[in-house]
């Protein structure tokens, strides 16, 4: 079994690719830099609201259980 060989055209290609790649995530911390914190707050309120939101939903469940007598 050996290695596969590519041309040199598309090992540029995968270069320019990955250097594209890295300029695009790059750019996206200049954004969040302008958003400052108020982007951290808004990813703590959503993981609040979804923890909220989970509570809720075991607490339905484990209601349910106890009604049907199947809670451990």
């Amino acid at each position: 079994m050996g290695f596969i060989v590519l041309p040199q055209t598309l090992l540029d290609m995968d270069a320019e690719f990955i250097a594209g790649l890295g300029d695009l995530v790059a750019s996206s911390f200049v954004i969040l830099e302008m958003l400052g914190n108020n982007f951290n707050y808004l990813i703590m309120a959503v993981g609040f609201l979804m923890i909220l939101g989970w509570i809720r939903r075991m607490a339905k469940y484990n209601k349910e259980a106890a009604e049907n007598g199947t809670l451990k």
